[in-house]
């Protein structure tokens, strides 16, 4: 998800109404995956969170903002939908698409393009992918939104190793709508799930996506991770920065573009972000140089698998925010040997964040304080920010 779980490009299919424990299953014809039944603001995984917390003498708190319209990225499947090329989410386990023009999740500019993409498709005779034959034009579409700006950065994942002039003449039509402010191509023909090969080519406008978090730009290469909740992220942004002491030698790991330790930089003494996607890299030295060049010699950057690192004991604040199968055994051990240190652990998987916090509370680290926050509304997901000493 991508690093992170996106809403799920894959959720259950059902072809009419039926209950189980209690939650209704919607109809394929009417809904998009988006749109569960999980309350919008109290999901059901609600009552496991705060019993982890209350066990471990931590007040409960569950911090909500934006509940709808809320998602500035999507990675949408291209696919045939009752005879005609749509843009849709998969249901789980499943490749039946659902169109998202309803959706309560997705920013309306990603609606709004998603239509202008399959309207245009029609004018071109563009060819849905099918996961069947593998063959088709088009197989994925990303958008990503600049809220402020009310712009767009859209990729376009084709099925083949070039462009052929039909499928050029289609994607150059995007040019003329000014909320679209880049078009990124990526090619692959490859008969697999992944969605993104790593070969990209920049088409039109502007080589990055820059979005504002805390008063501060950041550049994202389509390639590169972006939380989606914008409104969320700053809090957990805010949250972070309030429980790092002054002067702090900080270490981030898994840190992508690196918003979450340059947002700390102006606090602390230096910071180091460990990441191994290149295309994060190329995002981090593009903000370092036009937003925070005045920083450059308290950040460095190692480009490297996060499990590798081995120098801990010089940094006073570790910053963990791993994907959702959360943190391998390793690293586990390593983070076992340290003494007077603080982890800062942002996890979107509660089950792994507890299977991995309690491992570190065998080894006498401390959860010395928790928040969980509503990061998508609609799933049965919290994103949980834990400190932890020892």
């Amino acid at each position: 998800m991508n690093k992170k779980s996106n809403l799920s490009t894959k959720q259950k299919i059902s072809t009419k109404p039926s209950t189980k424990k209690g939650i209704l299953l919607k109809q394929f014809s009417t809904h998009c995956p988006c749109c569960s039944d999980y309350p919008l603001s109290s999901p059901e995984i609600v009552n496991e969170v705060r019993d982890f917390f209350e066990t471990n003498n931590i007040e409960f708190s569950l911090i909500k903002d934006k509940l709808t319209n809320w998602r500035l990225k999507a990675k949408l499947a291209v696919r045939k939908y009752n005879r005609r090329l749509i843009l849709g989410l998969f249901y789980k386990n499943s490749h039946k698409i659902a169109p998202i023009e309803s959706c309560k999740a997705h920013h309306k500019l990603i609606t709004q393009i998603a239509s202008i993409i399959e309207k245009e498709a029609k004018n071109y005779s563009i060819i849905p992918y099918s996961d069947d034959l593998s063959t088709g034009d088009l197989r994925y579409v990303q958008i990503i939104v600049n809220e402020s700006k009310n712009k767009a950065q859209v990729s376009f994942v084709i099925n083949n190793q070039k462009l052929s002039d039909n499928v050029k003449k289609f994607i150059s039509s995007f040019k003329k709508y000014q909320f679209i402010e880049s078009i990124w191509i990526n090619y692959n023909a490859r008969s697999c799930n992944v969605i993104f090969s790593n070969k990209w080519e920049h088409f039109f406008g502007n080589s990055y996506l820059w979005q504002d978090f805390l008063g501060n730009n950041f550049a994202f290469h389509p390639a590169a991770f972006m939380q989606a909740h914008k409104q969320i992220f700053e809090k957990i942004l805010t949250y972070i920065k309030e429980n790092i002491s002054k002067d702090s030698s900080v270490l981030e790991l898994f840190a992508g573009v690196g918003v979450i330790g340059l947002s700390l930089v102006s606090k602390c003494k230096n910071v180091t972000l460990v990441e191994n996607n290149p295309f994060s890299k190329v995002s981090f030295d593009e903000t370092l140089k036009k937003t925070f060049s005045r920083y450059m010699d308290k950040v460095s950057y190692i480009s490297q698998d996060a499990s590798l690192i081995d120098n801990l004991e010089d940094f006073d604040v570790i910053i963990l925010d791993p994907p959702r199968k959360g943190l391998s055994k390793s690293l586990i051990e390593k983070f076992c040997n340290l003494q007077n240190k603080t982890i800062i652990y942002v996890s979107c998987n509660f089950l792994t964040f507890k299977k991995d916090v309690e491992e570190l509370m065998k080894n006498k680290w401390r959860l010395t304080d928790a928040k969980s926050f509503l990061m998508f509304p609609g799933s049965n997901h919290l994103e949980i920010v834990a400190t932890l000493k020892i």
